[in-house]
């Protein structure tokens, strides 16, 4: 079940969700309330730089008691509203693919600053979203913790809320465990709910751009503990990042050489996030005041 608490906005449903990749907006079309609460845990509104983005309508109807989403020709969806929840990720990643269908993708969090992408890429259990929900909690300038798309030398956080734990509520302010609780959510396979956050919920502006990959940090999970950060030479940092790369089914070559061409410029660490407001404090001093 999909939860939306009342007198957050939430409880207001429109049927029409927006969705933004790079170049896309996608306009789901729900047909009644009861399947726009579900679906609305795929709204992403982003302001994108670049060129005004082709508008894509995705209509979902009612039929013989199911759910059918509409993509393209020759393909048709059908079953609950979760399920056509499940649809539509694919839908998006596969608009993601087919816009930058050479690029490889970094399994990873962003920054965004005025020079440039801070990427972070931790194995499972790391702590990447918790510690990029906080510092957006505190104005910090997130973009995206999922993927960051390489084309060429550059640099593109792929548009997406942040999906959020509940886990992680207890390491935030009352105030923005609120905010996370007021997004929408959904279970996930033991019944816990999973939230959809977009960092403009904590006042700030929203801002996917192209830009040079300025850090590469390799998180290590050292929860409990002091936070710690250490320079890594370019190699070591390649050779822990490659697990966390997604290659296009083609050119793999191409894709691996606009990988390193990318992250050359760039700056690599390894940091040990422990307690969130030493992390804040390092890269605020590593990234930030440097």
């Amino acid at each position: 079940m999909h939860r939306y608490p009342h007198g957050t906005g939430f409880d207001r449903i429109v049927l029409n969700i927006v969705v933004r990749t790079v170049k896309r907006e996608l306009n789901i079309l729900a047909p009644d309330r009861s399947c726009a609460r579900v679906l609305a845990y795929m709204k992403a509104c982003p302001q994108v730089e670049g060129p005004p983005p082709l508008r894509v309508e995705l209509k979902v109807e009612r039929t013989h008691g199911f759910l059918r989403l509409c993509f393209a020709p020759g393909f048709t969806a059908e079953g609950s509203a979760s399920h056509i929840l499940s649809e539509l990720h694919r839908v998006h990643f596969h608009y993601t693919r087919e816009e930058y269908p050479g690029s490889p993708l970094i399994h990873g969090g962003t920054l965004s600053t005025n020079r440039g992408h801070i990427v972070f890429v931790g194995d499972r259990g790391a702590g990447k979203t918790t510690l990029l929900l906080h510092l957006a909690s505190l104005g910090w300038p997130v973009a995206a913790d999922e993927h960051v798309v390489i084309d060429g030398e550059m640099a593109i956080p792929r548009p997406r809320s942040l999906r959020v734990k509940s886990g992680a509520l207890p390491y935030l302010s009352p105030r923005a465990s609120e905010l996370v609780r007021a997004s929408p959510s959904t279970p996930d396979w033991e019944g816990s709910l999973i939230y959809a956050v977009e960092p403009t919920v904590f006042g700030q502006p929203w801002l996917i751009r192209r830009s040079p990959l300025l850090h590469l940090v390799m998180l290590r999970a050292n929860h409990g503990g002091r936070s710690k950060i250490r320079e890594l030479d370019r190699d070591s940092a390649l050779e822990l990042l490659l697990p966390n790369v997604i290659l296009p089914d083609t050119q793999k070559a191409t894709a691996l050489a606009w990988l390193r061409s990318a992250t050359g410029s760039a700056k690599c660490w390894e940091l040990w996030n422990g307690r969130l407001d030493d992390a804040q404090d390092i890269i605020y001093r590593a990234f930030i005041d440097g």
